[in-house]
Protein backbone atom coordinates (compact mmCIF):
# COMPACT_ATOMS: atom_id res chain seq x y z
CA UNK A 1 0.00 0.00 0.00
CA UNK A 2 2.93 2.46 0.85
CA UNK A 3 4.05 1.77 -2.51
CA UNK A 4 0.97 2.46 -4.41
CA UNK A 5 0.33 5.67 -2.69
CA UNK A 6 4.35 6.65 -3.56
CA UNK A 7 3.30 6.05 -7.27
CA UNK A 8 0.43 8.17 -6.95
CA UNK A 9 1.85 10.93 -5.67
CA UNK A 10 2.24 13.22 -8.26
CA UNK A 11 -1.36 12.10 -10.61
CA UNK A 12 -3.56 12.56 -7.21
CA UNK A 13 -3.53 16.70 -7.41
CA UNK A 14 -4.88 16.26 -10.85
CA UNK A 15 -7.71 13.65 -10.32
CA UNK A 16 -9.11 15.34 -6.79
CA UNK A 17 -10.13 18.76 -8.92
CA UNK A 18 -11.06 16.51 -11.84
CA UNK A 19 -12.87 14.08 -9.47
CA UNK A 20 -15.05 17.35 -8.34
CA UNK A 21 -15.82 19.04 -11.34
CA UNK A 22 -16.80 15.71 -12.90
CA UNK A 23 -19.28 15.24 -8.96
CA UNK A 24 -20.39 18.72 -9.71
CA UNK A 25 -21.69 18.20 -13.32
CA UNK A 26 -23.08 14.54 -12.42
CA UNK A 27 -25.56 15.92 -9.75
CA UNK A 28 -26.38 19.20 -11.57
CA UNK A 29 -25.29 21.13 -8.54
CA UNK A 30 -25.84 25.06 -8.34
CA UNK A 31 -23.94 28.01 -9.74
CA UNK A 32 -22.96 29.29 -6.33
CA UNK A 33 -21.55 25.75 -5.64
CA UNK A 34 -19.67 25.95 -8.98
CA UNK A 35 -18.29 29.53 -7.91
CA UNK A 36 -16.87 27.74 -4.32
CA UNK A 37 -15.81 24.89 -6.36
CA UNK A 38 -13.46 27.18 -8.43
CA UNK A 39 -11.68 28.56 -4.93
CA UNK A 40 -12.00 24.41 -3.71
CA UNK A 41 -10.38 22.93 -7.16
CA UNK A 42 -7.43 24.47 -7.24
CA UNK A 43 -7.07 24.51 -3.52
CA UNK A 44 -7.23 20.82 -3.50
CA UNK A 45 -4.90 20.83 -6.99
CA UNK A 46 -2.22 22.77 -4.35
CA UNK A 47 -2.37 21.09 -1.36
CA UNK A 48 -2.30 17.28 -2.85
CA UNK A 49 0.50 19.16 -4.95
CA UNK A 50 2.26 20.29 -2.22
CA UNK A 51 2.17 17.54 0.35
CA UNK A 52 3.51 15.32 -2.88
CA UNK A 53 6.58 17.58 -3.15
CA UNK A 54 7.29 17.62 0.51
CA UNK A 55 7.25 13.29 0.78
CA UNK A 56 9.13 12.98 -2.38
CA UNK A 57 11.80 15.22 -0.82
CA UNK A 58 12.42 13.06 1.22
CA UNK A 59 15.70 10.71 0.25
CA UNK A 60 14.79 7.90 2.15
CA UNK A 61 11.14 8.03 0.39
CA UNK A 62 12.98 8.60 -3.02
CA UNK A 63 15.28 5.19 -2.03
CA UNK A 64 12.82 3.10 -1.07
CA UNK A 65 9.83 4.21 -3.33
CA UNK A 66 7.29 3.85 -0.44
CA UNK A 67 5.85 6.20 1.98
CA UNK A 68 6.10 5.72 5.29
CA UNK A 69 3.11 4.31 7.22
CA UNK A 70 2.62 7.62 9.09
CA UNK A 71 3.09 9.72 5.55
CA UNK A 72 0.34 7.29 4.36
CA UNK A 73 -1.94 8.25 6.90
CA UNK A 74 -1.86 12.21 6.40
CA UNK A 75 -1.75 11.41 2.63
CA UNK A 76 -4.15 9.54 2.93
CA UNK A 77 -6.56 11.17 5.04
CA UNK A 78 -6.63 14.63 3.20
CA UNK A 79 -7.07 12.61 -0.25
CA UNK A 80 -9.62 11.06 1.50
CA UNK A 81 -11.43 14.39 2.83
CA UNK A 82 -11.02 16.41 -0.83
CA UNK A 83 -12.50 13.26 -2.13
CA UNK A 84 -15.66 12.81 0.21
CA UNK A 85 -16.26 16.95 0.21
CA UNK A 86 -16.22 16.57 -3.29
CA UNK A 87 -19.19 14.13 -3.42
CA UNK A 88 -21.29 16.13 -0.81
CA UNK A 89 -23.88 18.75 -2.59
CA UNK A 90 -25.23 21.32 -1.16
CA UNK A 91 -24.88 23.67 2.06
CA UNK A 92 -22.79 20.95 3.38
CA UNK A 93 -20.61 20.11 1.11
CA UNK A 94 -19.24 23.82 1.25
CA UNK A 95 -18.52 23.19 4.82
CA UNK A 96 -17.04 19.57 3.61
CA UNK A 97 -14.78 20.95 1.16
CA UNK A 98 -13.76 24.09 3.99
CA UNK A 99 -12.64 21.09 6.55
CA UNK A 100 -10.66 19.24 3.86
CA UNK A 101 -8.65 22.08 3.08
CA UNK A 102 -7.95 22.28 6.93
CA UNK A 103 -7.68 18.74 7.06
CA UNK A 104 -4.96 19.29 4.26
CA UNK A 105 -3.45 22.11 5.14
CA UNK A 106 -2.42 20.69 8.57
CA UNK A 107 -1.42 17.60 6.47
CA UNK A 108 1.08 19.81 4.68
CA UNK A 109 2.56 21.40 7.69
CA UNK A 110 2.88 18.04 9.28
CA UNK A 111 4.67 16.86 6.36
CA UNK A 112 6.78 20.04 5.98
CA UNK A 113 7.82 19.53 9.50
CA UNK A 114 8.87 16.29 9.27
CA UNK A 115 11.18 17.04 6.01
CA UNK A 116 12.64 19.70 8.39
CA UNK A 117 13.26 17.55 11.10
CA UNK A 118 14.96 14.97 8.49
CA UNK A 119 16.94 17.50 6.78
CA UNK A 120 18.55 18.55 9.88
CA UNK A 121 18.81 14.92 11.35
CA UNK A 122 20.80 14.26 8.03
CA UNK A 123 22.77 17.75 8.09
CA UNK A 124 23.92 17.00 11.65
CA UNK A 125 24.82 13.51 10.72
CA UNK A 126 27.34 14.15 8.18
CA UNK A 127 28.79 17.67 9.85
CA UNK A 128 29.26 15.05 12.58
CA UNK A 129 31.03 12.76 11.04
CA UNK A 130 33.47 15.51 9.80
CA UNK A 131 31.97 15.11 6.02
CA UNK A 132 30.56 18.16 4.35
CA UNK A 133 27.13 17.30 2.88
CA UNK A 134 28.25 17.51 -0.76
CA UNK A 135 30.57 14.41 0.36
CA UNK A 136 33.94 16.01 0.48
CA UNK A 137 35.43 16.49 3.94
CA UNK A 138 35.68 19.28 6.03
CA UNK A 139 38.96 20.86 7.22
CA UNK A 140 40.49 17.75 5.72
CA UNK A 141 44.40 18.56 4.25
CA UNK A 142 44.82 17.88 1.09
CA UNK A 143 48.18 16.95 -0.73
CA UNK A 144 48.60 18.32 -3.75
CA UNK A 145 48.03 14.83 -5.58
CA UNK A 146 44.36 15.07 -4.39
CA UNK A 147 41.27 17.07 -4.95
CA UNK A 148 39.99 18.54 -7.93
CA UNK A 149 43.87 20.26 -8.84
CA UNK A 150 45.56 17.15 -9.08
CA UNK A 151 46.30 15.56 -12.75
CA UNK A 152 48.37 16.67 -15.65
CA UNK A 153 49.10 20.68 -16.10
CA UNK A 154 48.27 21.71 -19.56
CA UNK A 155 50.67 24.87 -20.88
CA UNK A 156 49.42 27.07 -23.87
CA UNK A 157 52.35 27.95 -25.94
CA UNK A 158 52.08 30.75 -28.11
CA UNK A 159 53.47 31.35 -31.44
CA UNK A 160 53.95 34.94 -33.14
CA UNK A 161 52.64 34.87 -36.46
CA UNK A 162 54.15 37.22 -39.08
CA UNK A 163 51.80 39.04 -40.87
CA UNK A 164 51.46 38.31 -45.32
CA UNK A 165 53.45 39.74 -47.88
CA UNK A 166 52.02 42.54 -49.26
CA UNK A 167 52.70 41.56 -52.18
CA UNK A 168 51.60 38.14 -52.24
CA UNK A 169 50.30 35.54 -54.67
CA UNK A 170 46.62 35.78 -54.08
CA UNK A 171 44.68 36.01 -57.68
CA UNK A 172 42.26 38.98 -57.09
Amino acid sequence: MRGVIHRLLFLVPFVLPAWMLVWWIVNGASPGEFLFLLIAMPAAFVTAGVAALLVWLRPDVRERRAVTWTDAAWLGGAWLAWLVAGAIGGGYGMLALIAAGVVAVVAVVWLWRRLRAETVRRYEAATASGAAPGGSQRGAARSPGEGPDAGKVITIEQIPRTPPSAGGTGGH
